[in-house]
């Protein structure tokens, strides 16, 4: 089993949680002893979950995804709901296909969000939000919480740390200048 059959298989079993909750599980069909057979995952067909429903799944229903995170997007109530959203797009798999992923299909669903601020190529090349370079950040957007509370949300991966994960940078002092390169007027 490939990487894309993995990450299709946790985008399956995530989507099966949020339908239909934690405690179905998601196990396709034995073949081969203890061999499993992936190739729903690649080329679509059906599993049965824990309960007995048979569904049909595969590459073809990402678009169904994709809807269903953007509900989720406009749902957001908080900077943290955001994060723990882009989290679990980002964990369902979709940064494992061969396509780049546009997380700003989903993010840019989400109340707070602000285009007019958010320019990644800045993101990524400004030296305190990087931390010196020392943080690969792979997308990100600005976001506004409240009047004048402002933060950027990363995908990012330290060098210190093992993988990617969204996080949000509060620290005026690391986004000021980001913010100042985009226009924002320094009130604080």
């Amino acid at each position: 089993m490939d990487i894309n059959d993995k990450a299709l298989v946790r985008l399956v079993s995530q989507g099966v949680e949020f339908a239909l909750g934690r405690d179905v599980a998601c196990n396709p069909a034995e073949q081969d002893g203890n061999e499993w057979q992936y190739d729903w995952a690649r080329h679509g067909g059906q599993i049965t979950l824990s309960n007995g429903d048979t569904y049909d799944v595969g590459p073809d229903f990402l678009d169904g995804f994709k809807e269903y995170w953007i509900n989720e997007a406009k749902n957001a109530h908080s900077l943290q709901d955001a994060v723990v959203l882009m989290e679990a797009v980002s964990k369902s798999g979709v940064m494992a296909s061969s396509d780049k992923f546009d997380y700003s299909e989903i993010y840019s669903h989400i109340p707070g969000f602000r285009e007019d601020l958010t320019d990644l190529k800045t993101i990524q090349s400004d030296s305190l939000v990087n931390d010196g370079g020392m943080t690969d950040i792979i997308d990100g957007f600005a976001f506004c919480e409240s009047e004048n509370e402002y933060t950027l949300v990363v995908l990012s991966r330290g060098s210190w740390e093992d993988s990617y994960a969204w996080n949000w940078i509060y620290d005026w002092g690391q986004v000021a200048n980001y913010f100042s390169k985009m226009g924002l007027v320094d009130e604080f």
